[in-house]
């Protein structure tokens, strides 16, 4: 499992690193469907949002639209949130079992699969990255979310109410790699964020630890990849590749030429 998995990373840090090799065409490969929107594609999420069994696309864009989109990539609708939407993720905001999305732009918007507008969030700086999950372990999913300008910053966590649960301001580069997790094993979830560099704190906003990266964050991942029962903290960034231990430690690293933005692991056997 640990070679796999680690096999996993490295293919998919091969994929981000394409601009380094010369691309040929496959006569395999072929496009199947495509959708455009007006301005840039930020980010995408696939749920089955309606539990029919089949599997939605939720994209946002620079053009200030939240698309939904059946697995054919036909639109299914388009919501103007009224300015740049960076992220984009889903919830179960009342634990009924039934998802609903959460986008991230001046502030988080929720809306269930047939666009209703359900909550949102006082107006915040603009929402860079979403992470969804049970910070303080009430049954109910908490919202993370990190926002930011140049060099200011601000993760905040939000229950289900957006009433916040956890907030603090971190000086940098964005925050492009944030995670909650319980590293420790302790029972307790940590907050993990990704900027000018790696910052660990408990849910009382102590630093745990800190990892000085080479360069900024691009995004980090937490997973125990050698099933040893301890939590490895993946980070992607310039240029490096690195894998810490759960209390900070660095395990290893790879060299890379561009910046990792994007992690995975998958056992891909």
């Amino acid at each position: 499992m640990y070679k796999k998995n680690l096999i996993g990373v490295s293919i998919l840090l091969c994929i981000f690193f394409i601009n380094d090799i010369n691309a040929y065409p496959i006569d395999y490969i072929t496009l199947e469907n495509k959708f455009n929107a007006r301005m840039e594609i930020t980010d995408l999420y696939v749920v089955d949002l309606n539990n029919d069994g089949s599997k939605e696309i939720i994209a946002t864009s620079y053009d200030s639209k939240v698309y939904l989109l059946d697995s054919a990539v036909n639109k299914i609708w388009q919501y103007d949130a009224k300015a740049y939407v960076y992220s984009v993720n889903a919830i179960d905001m009342e634990n009924d079992g039934q998802l609903e999305i959460v986008a991230g732009s001046s502030r988080l918007q929720v809306l269930d699969f047939n666009m209703t507008p359900l909550k949102k969030s006082p107006r915040l700086d603009p929402a860079k990255k979403i992470v969804v999950g049970d910070f303080d372990l009430d049954g109910f999913d908490d919202i993370m979310v990190s926002t930011g300008r140049v060099r200011s910053n601000t993760v905040y966590i939000f229950n289900n109410k957006f009433e916040i649960l956890w907030q603090k301001s971190v000086r940098g580069e964005f925050l492009w790699g944030i995670a909650m997790e319980d590293l420790d094993n302790d029972g307790k979830k940590e907050v993990i964020i990704g900027g000018s560099e790696i910052l660990v704190y408990d849910a009382d906003k102590n630093l745990v630890w800190s990892f000085k990266p080479d360069g900024g964050v691009g995004d980090l991942l937490v997973d125990d990849i050698d099933d040893d029962g301890k939590k490895e903290v993946l980070v992607g960034s310039y240029p490096n590749f690195y894998v810490l231990t759960n209390d900070g430690r660095l395990k290893w690293s790879y060299k890379t030429k561009s910046t990792v933005k994007s992690i995975h692991v998958t056992d891909l056997e």
